[in-house]
C-alpha cells in the first residue's frame, strides 16, 4: 500500500482522522470475536479462541500507539495490512461475513484512504471483495454482493467528501497564507515610514499600525483592537473635544487637519498633521470600510511658525521707527536747505538720519548674522590660536575706547592653547560683548581676559558699566529685549546682539554667564573646550 508522492502531500491533512479509525478498529475487532466466541453460538475452529486473544492483544498495542500519536506512515502501512489480515480470517472463520462486513470494514476503508489516498482505498476494497466472493461459499450471494457493494459505494462516497472537504481545507490554509504574507509584507512596508499609519474600521477599531504608531503615543501596548479615539485625546485649539473617526465618517472623503492638538501624560499637548483616507470596499464586500490615517508630530513646526511670525512682526515694528525718523530727518534737511537755513541745523538733521541709518545697519548686520548661523553657515570648525585672536580684538576696539575716555585690558595670564571652534561665530560673540561693554560704561575700564581652567579655555569681557538688574538678566537674551533703564535708552541698540550671542553659543556647544550688579559692572563668560588630542 504504498502511497505516491500527490497523496503524500495529504497525510498530514488526514492524520487526525486516520488515527481515530485505525485506534477503534482493533478493539472493535476483538469485542466482536469475544462476543462470537462466548455467545450462544460454538466456534467451528478451535483456532478461532487462539485468534481472538491475538487480536485482543494487538489492539491494546494500537491503542498505545494512537495515545501516543507515535503512528507513522511506516506503522500505519503495517497495521493496515494486519487489521485486513485480520479481518479477513475473523469474516470467514470466527464470525458470518455478514455480521462483520457492515461495522468493520467502513472504518477500514476510510483509514487506508485517509493514509494512502485513493490507491489505499482500491487495495482496501479488493481485500474485501475476495472476503466477500469467499464467504459466498457460505452465505447466500443475493445477500453478499449487495451488502459487499454497498460498503464499497458508500466508502467511496466518504472519501469523495473527505477529499473535497481536504481540498477546501486546503484552500483556506492557502488563502490565509497568502493573507498572512500580504499583511507581513504591509507591515514591513509602512514600518519603513517615518510617519505614523493607523488602519481602522468604519467604527474606528484599529486593524493595524506601524511601529511609529507606538512612538508617536509613547506606548509599548498593542494597540490591535483599540479604539483610535480612546487612544487619541483630540482637541481644537480652543480646547474643544473632537472624535477624528466622527469627522471622517461625516466627511465621507479624504481630508487633512493640521490644528489638532493631542493631550498626553501630564496634560501636555502636542500639535498633530492628520490625514484620513478612507477605503472604499468593493460593492461584493460585506465589510463596512474603514480608514486610513497617517499622523505626524508637527509640534516643532508650529512653533517654528509662530516664532518666525513674531519675529517678521517684531522686526517689521523695530524697522519702521528708525526708517520713519530717518525718513523725516532728511525731508527736513532738504525743506532747510531750500530756505537756506543754517549749516549746523542741517547737519543736526543729517546727523540724526545718519544715526538712525547706522541703526537700521546695525539691525541688517545682526540679522544677517542669526541667518547665516541658522542655515549653518560658518558652522565649519577649524584650529583658532586665542592669544593672536584676542591681540587683534584689543587693537580694534582700543581706539574706541580711548575715544570715550575708558581704559581697555587685555589680561591673559598663560600662553593659551589652541582650540578647535567656528572662528565667525567665536569672533562674532566676542566683538558683540566688547561693543556692549564699551558702550554701556561711562567711564573706568573694559577687560578682555582669558584663562585655561580644569575645563578649558575661559573667556569673559568684564566692564565697570551701569550693569544689569536681577530681573533683567533672566531677559538679556530674548530677541528684540532692551532694558526699561533709562541710561540702556539713551543709546541706541538693536536688542538683538545678546539674542544672536545665544544662537551662536548654542551652536558652537558652549553656555553663557553672567554677572552683574546695578551700577557696578557686568562679566561675561564661556568656556571653550580644549582641541582633542
Amino acid at each position: 500500500m504504498a502511497a505516491s508522492k500527490k497523496e503524500h502531500s495529504l497525510l498530514p491533512r488526514r492524520l487526525f482522522t486516520a488515527q481515530h479509525s485505525a485506534a477503534l478498529l482493533p478493539p472493535a475487532l476483538a469485542l466482536f470475536g469475544l462476543i462470537s466466541l462466548y455467545g450462544t453460538g460454538a466456534p467451528e475452529f478451535q483456532a478461532s479462541l487462539t485468534l481472538t486473544w491475538l487480536v485482543t492483544a494487538y489492539s491494546l498495542v494500537s491503542v498505545f500507539y494512537f495515545w501516543t500519536y507515535r503512528y507513522t506512515e511506516y506503522i500505519a502501512a503495517c497495521s493496515l495490512i494486519i487489521f485486513h489480515i485480520l479481518l479477513f480470517v475473523y469474516a470467514l472463520t470466527v464470525v458470518d461475513f455478514l455480521d462483520v462486513s457492515l461495522g468493520l470494514w467502513v472504518p477500514l476503508m476510510l483509514s487506508s484512504f485517509a493514509y494512502f489516498g485513493f490507491k489505499g482505498f482500491v487495495q482496501s476494497a479488493a481485500v474485501l471483495l475476495v472476503a466477500g466472493f469467499i464467504g459466498m461459499l457460505s452465505e447466500p450471494a443475493a445477500q453478499v454482493i449487495p451488502v459487499t457493494l454497498f460498503i464499497i459505494f458508500t466508502s467511496y462516497l466518504i472519501t469523495r467528501v473527505m477529499r473535497r472537504t481536504e481540498k477546501e481545507h486546503a484552500t483556506l490554509a492557502r488563502v490565509r497564507d497568502e493573507q498572512d504574507f500580504e499583511r507581513e509584507q504591509l507591515l514591513a512596508l509602512i514600518n519603513t515610514l517615518n510617519d505614523a499609519v493607523v488602519a481602522t474600521d468604519a467604527k474606528g477599531t484599529i486593524r493595524l499600525y506601524n511601529s511609529s504608531v507606538l512612538g508617536l503615543l509613547d506606548t509599548n501596548v498593542a494597540l490591535e483592537g483599540k479604539d483610535i479615539d480612546e487612544l487619541l485625546k483630540l482637541e481644537t485649539e480652543t480646547g474643544e473635544s473632537i472624535s477624528i473617526i466622527a469627522e471622517a465618517n461625516e466627511a465621507k472623503r479624504a481630508f487633512s487637519r493640521d490644528d489638532l492638538l493631542h493631550v498626553v501624560a501630564g496634560n501636555e499637548r502636542i500639535n498633530l498633521a492628520i490625514n484620513i483616507t478612507p477605503i472604499r470596499p468593493s460593492f461584493r464586500s460585506h465589510v463596512d470600510g474603514g480608514f486610513i490615517l497617517t499622523l505626524r508630530d508637527i509640534t516643532k513646526r508650529k512653533s517654528l511658525e509662530d516664532e518666525r511670525d513674531e519675529f517678521i512682526s517684531v522686526v517689521s515694528h523695530e524697522l519702521r521707527t528708525p526708517i520713519a525718523i530717518a525718513e523725516g530727518s532728511l525731508s527736513n534737511l532738504i525743506v532747510l536747505q531750500d530756505r537756506g537755513a543754517d549749516a549746523k541745523v542741517l547737519a543736526g538733521s543729517a546727523g540724526t538720519a545718519h544715526e538712525q541709518i547706522m541703526y537700521l545697519s546695525r539691525m541688517v548686520n545682526d540679522l544677517s548674522t542669526l541667518s547665516r548661523a541658522e542655515r549653518g553657515v560658518g558652522d565649519t570648525r577649524e584650529d583658532i590660536d586665542l592669544n593672536e585672536l584676542l591681540k587683534n580684538l584689543y587693537g580694534k576696539y582700543e581706539p574706541e575706547a580711548s575715544a570715550k575716555n575708558l581704559h581697555l585690558n587685555l589680561d591673559i595670564k598663560t600662553r593659551l592653547p589652541v582650540v578647535t571652534q567656528s572662528r565667525l561665530y567665536l569672533e562674532e560673540m566676542l566683538q558683540n560683548f566688547i561693543t556692549n561693554a564699551i558702550k554701556y560704561t561711562q567711564e573706568g575700564s573694559v577687560t578682555i581676559s582669558a584663562d585655561v581652567s580644569a575645563h578649558g579655555v575661559e573667556c569673559s569681557v568684564a566692564d565697570t558699566g551701569i550693569g544689569i538688574s536681577k530681573s533683567d538678566q533672566a531677559k538679556v537674551f530674548q530677541k528684540f529685549y532692551r532694558s526699561e533703564d533709562y541710561r540702556t535708552r539713551e543709546t541706541s541698540g538693536t536688542g538683538l546682539g545678546l539674542y544672536v550671542v545665544h544662537k551662536l553659543a548654542a551652536k558652537m556647544g558652549v553656555e553663557i554667564h553672567v554677572k552683574s550688579r546695578l551700577n557696578h559692572g557686568s562679566t561675561f563668560s564661556f568656556t571653550l573646550p580644549l582641541k582633542d588630542k
